[in-house]
């Protein structure tokens, strides 16, 4: 913590939120937000302190740390604990807002911070630095907390479904994967070469970018989770804004879907993420998401390939 200290003091940083976390503990150990408070407080008036643990809420279930003082509590959230198929997958991720209510109900009146959200458990220890390329990187074996599919069409749709459930519970934060990387959202311009079996390129964004870019573009609207008839399986959110209303949809499953839409009073456009157009989304983002690229939605009833994530535009122009 004094090492920690030095560095803020050096580079005159300024921390708006603290999770305190312990080494040796699976969840913050009594005594630790005091201390960490006692060096730190000082050097960031007005940020917020949390305890929880860097585990599931599992974790946090059994450990239970004091949050008396703490702003916030926090656990991370994994789809792929006890198996990896893509059932079990989805199933975790709409029970991911049972979490938040039992949370909720360990800390009654405290802020819930879900993340980072992630498809297989995040090793605890640090991971090595990537490789500079070469025969040594290109065989390497896939590791354990890496899962293709963060790179996939499905990756897009767990990770609306994760949004949604986690909306319904109402949890105050969520954390989505990381910025970069096997568990991120895209690749660095530099990445090397990756394990066979996961299908990325150096500088692409994965689909799951664009289900981000889409909650970003609503800034600070109100977000609802939508129930899509006859497909109640179906992830679905409204996000309304001044001028404008959102709907995002996906089918996380092999058939094609037929959905009827709720009426509009205005025109509405779209931009279907599908097969079809999955390489252009991945490789040149900023053409795929173009304002003149939407295309105009004239019709209730639409059909909703496998494994597309649909982004639907109403806006208010009077």
């Amino acid at each position: 913590l004094r090492t920690l200290g030095d560095c803020l003091r050096r580079e005159k940083l300024r921390v708006a939120r603290w999770l305190i976390l312990s080494a040796a503990e699976p969840c913050t150990a009594p005594g630790a937000l005091a201390e960490a408070r006692r060096t730190l407080a000082r050097l960031s008036r007005g940020s917020v302190f949390a305890v929880g643990t860097a585990g599931h809420f599992a974790e946090l279930n059994r450990g239970r740390p004091a949050a008396d003082r703490a702003g916030f509590v926090a656990y991370a959230l994994a789809a792929e604990v006890h198996a990896h198929d893509r059932r079990t997958i989805l199933e975790n991720a709409w029970a991911a807002g049972w979490t938040v209510d039992e949370a909720a109900l360990l800390y009654p009146g405290k802020r819930i911070e879900v993340g980072p959200v992630s498809l297989r458990p995040r090793q605890e220890s640090p991971r090595p630095a990537d490789p500079g390329g070469g025969p040594a990187a290109a065989v390497a074996p896939l590791p354990d907390w890496a899962d293709p599919r963060q790179v996939s069409l499905f990756g897009a749709c767990f990770t609306l479904a994760v949004v949604v459930s986690l909306a319904a519970a109402e949890a105050d934060t969520v954390i989505l994967f990381d910025a970069v990387g096997m568990e991120g959202l895209m690749e660095s311009s530099a990445a090397p070469p990756r394990p066979e079996g996961f299908p990325s390129r150096a500088g692409q964004v994965y689909p799951l970018f664009h289900v981000l870019a889409d909650l970003r573009e609503a800034g600070e609207g109100v977000f609802a989770p939508c129930v899509v008839q006859g497909h109640p399986l179906l992830p679905a959110l409204q996000c309304r804004s001044a001028g404008q209303r959102r709907i995002l949809l996906a089918n996380p499953g092999a058939e094609a879907v037929q959905v009827r839409l709720p009426s509009a009073c205005h025109p509405r456009r779209c931009r279907c993420l599908d097969a079809a157009a999955l390489a252009q989304a991945t490789a040149a983002p900023e053409a795929f998401r173009a304002r003149d690229a939407l295309r105009p939605l004239r019709s209730q009833i639409i059909e909703l390939p496998p494994w597309a994530y649909l982004c639907i535009i109403e806006e208010d122009h009077a």
